[in-house]
């Protein structure tokens, strides 16, 4: 799995909206990230005591069914078949926001990534409150005309990223009364060197969390599964029978 964020609006000191986007290259790597946000594999991370508080769309094989019906006849070898959208706040501004809050967030931010990749695209939404932060996962395709075309939505550069960020704060962030981030370029403008390098620092530890939990998916998986796709089909039918 491919994973592409901007550092512009991360900075967890206090109420920032975050949002990351992953691409997700191949069925192996969706029907991983399925079982994942599904808790069909539990994560070493989450706490087993909060999972009735988590939230699924749809289940693995609906979502994989979708997929099956929206997937072009001819793919590209080197094409994104999805795209998955971590969605999530600082944790001083969960600790502080009302229920009615925390489900406005959630609310608006699925509506926000539905309407950038289009509600028919969408395979999966679902919300974790079994671990540390609360946050939310859609998983959709990039299909544009009828083919998989992640570039033509979602760009490669760090400017395209800024933009989905800032789009993301503007209609769902601000909102909600939270701040927005500084980019790394002004962060380097208007702070000392030493105070960059602690904001940068938090920065990244802030994220660590949500990165291992990605990398303990993806281990899991590939313990379970392996990495031939036959594999993986005669898996997940026998997890589904």
């Amino acid at each position: 799995m491919e994973r592409w964020w901007h550092p512009c609006y991360c900075l967890l000191m206090s109420n920032y909206a975050i949002m990351r986007m992953s691409k997700l290259k191949s069925r192996v790597s969706l029907v991983g990230a399925l079982r994942h946000n599904n808790r069909d594999v539990v994560p070493n991370n989450a706490d087993i005591a909060l999972a009735d508080y988590n939230n699924s769309r749809f289940s693995t094989a609906e979502s994989l069914q979708m997929y099956t019906n929206l997937l072009p006849k001819r793919v590209r070898k080197n094409a994104v078949h999805a795209v998955e959208v971590v969605m999530t706040a600082s944790p001083e501004w969960f600790e502080k926001a009302s229920i009615d809050d925390r489900r406005e967030f959630f609310s608006e931010s699925e509506i926000w990534a539905r309407k950038f990749f289009g509600g028919k695209n969408v395979l999966s939404v679902a919300v974790h409150r079994d671990e540390k932060t609360p946050h939310m996962h859609v998983i959709a395709m990039p299909i544009v005309d009828g083919k998989l075309n992640a570039k033509a939505i979602i760009g490669g550069s760090r400017d395209r990223m800024r933009e989905l960020q800032d789009d993301f704060y503007e209609k769902v962030g601000k909102p909600l009364g939270m701040d927005r981030g500084i980019t790394r370029e002004a962060s380097k403008r208007h702070t000392q060197p030493k105070e960059f390098a602690r904001i940068m620092s938090e920065q990244k530890t802030a994220l660590d969390e949500r990165e291992r939990g990605i990398n303990e998916r993806e281990e899991e998986f590939k313990k379970v599964m392996g990495t031939n796709p036959q594999t993986v089909l005669r898996a997940f039918n026998e997890v589904h029978r």
